[in-house]
């Protein structure tokens, strides 16, 4: 899984430079023109930084089974969709004007994908309860029923909420599928009723409720960028299996084709594929505004106006480690001199999670190194790829966080792929 690393012009620019350096120039101003041009092609391969890309391709994609879509779903409970209703009316029972008083009271247990015409059409299953008071000549009665499978209509949509990729329940056009009433301890003058005032009850309830109900929010990654910004680009319901596949971009820009057509989760579980080359574009745009540090002074500390810098040449993620190439740069006014770096970082996964280990650095002699900056870089690029990839990849909420279980990690030329179960932990309630 190898990806170009410079245009001709860089390249050709490093060998120029390389040149001077071996005719013994003392001069360092082609030498710094070299690396200034390798800068600027590495600002234009990664964009602005605060841009989303409009491809068509997903940079990372979430594909959920029935199972793992159902846990968060099935948070929903613990939140008020439907807030309580009432209903006074009159009603003709049994030749008598009887009064109605009703209270409605309803709790989300479940979705339902139904597919539809667009594939995206979901039932909300409710447990509802009605309070009944009747008020008739000479007599009053008070009851409660309960209905174990009402059942209204809404669209699932995967958009950008508050710049967070959210996929939620649309409740705009909301339907009554069906009422699922229970009659058996209602009274027989009243039950004709019944289904009247239970209609009239959720359809109050639904116009007051909020239009949009969140499932799951896909949180920032936390790589200690606050310019990395994700958008929602794609959603893919499969109501048959009962999945749910969702697609989003960043403001990163890895070469290279993304992950493949839509692909199963496992049966209890869920697939987790990230375009190939994301790691490597994220380290690099991460490098280049400073987040990792790669201007060192003589003494090896961070500083921007070091003499000594290393830039990423490729980063190639394997499925037990990742292989990093970079180029060290001596730009200092009085000496200049360059060499190739090469390293990996661990890759295992263990305990659920996916745990990223720097190595150390070599160079094309073998010699090891690892004081001073280099640890220091290497160890930036190896908190970068714990972000991507875990601990739990990738951060998501549904009423309380969901934390991902992971059992295997697997590479190919388009994607990283991590599967595993998804396990709802009431870690944070939010």
């Amino acid at each position: 899984m190898r990806f170009p690393r410079h245009s001709s012009r860089t390249l050709a620019s490093l060998a120029c430079a390389i040149l001077l350096l071996q005719a013994g120039c003392t001069r360092c101003g082609r030498f710094r023109d070299a690396y200034a041009e390798v800068l600027r092609q590495e600002t234009a391969s990664i964009g602005t930084g605060r841009v989303v890309d409009t491809g068509v391709s997903d940079h990372v994609r979430l594909t959920l089974s029935a199972d793992a879509f159902g846990r968060a779903a099935g948070l929903l409970g613990e939140v008020e969709i439907l807030r309580p209703a009432t209903l006074q009316r009159v009603v003709d029972a049994g030749g008598a004007r009887t009064g109605v008083s009703a209270e409605l009271g309803a709790r989300v247990i479940g979705v339902e994908l139904l597919g539809g015409a667009d594939g995206r059409a979901v039932g909300l299953v409710l447990e509802t309860v009605i309070s009944l008071r009747l008020d008739a000549p000479r007599t009053r009665t008070d009851f409660t029923t309960t209905t174990h499978r009402t059942m209204v209509g809404g669209q699932l949509r995967f958009v950008d909420v508050d710049e967070l990729p959210t996929l939620l329940i649309d409740l705009t056009d909301a339907e009554i599928l069906d009422l699922g009433l229970d009659l058996h301890n209602v009274p027989e003058a009243v039950a004709p009723h019944a289904e009247e005032v239970l209609r009239a009850l959720l359809a109050e309830a639904l116009r007051e409720a909020d239009a949009r109900v969140t499932v799951i929010t896909w949180d920032r990654y936390d790589l200690g960028i606050t310019e990395l910004a994700l958008a929602a680009s794609s959603l893919t319901v499969d109501a048959e299996r009962g999945s749910v596949a969702l697609g989003v971009v960043t403001n990163l820009r890895p070469r290279g084709l993304g992950p493949a057509g839509e692909l199963p989760a496992p049966d209890d579980g869920y697939r987790f594929d990230m375009h190939a080359d994301l790691p490597r574009a994220a380290a690099v745009q991460l490098a280049a505004l400073g987040r990792i540090p790669r201007r060192f002074d003589l003494s090896g500390e961070p500083s921007l106006s070091g003499s000594d810098a290393l830039t990423i040449e490729s980063l190639e993620v394997h499925p037990d480690q990742v292989r990093l190439s970079l180029s060290e740069w001596t730009i200092d006014g009085g000496r200049c001199g360059g060499r190739a770096l090469r390293g990996a970082a661990e890759v295992a996964v263990s305990g659920g999670q996916v745990r990223v280990t720097a190595g150390p650095l070599a160079t094309a002699d073998g010699e090891v190194v690892t004081a001073g900056r280099y640890g220091v870089f290497a160890d930036h690029v190896a908190a970068v790829l714990s972000a991507l990839f875990g601990p739990s990849p990738p951060a998501l909420r549904a009423g309380m966080e969901l934390r991902m279980h992971v059992e295997s990690l697997t590479v190919d030329a388009r994607a990283v792929t991590i599967v595993g179960r998804a396990r709802p932990e009431e870690r944070s309630l939010l």
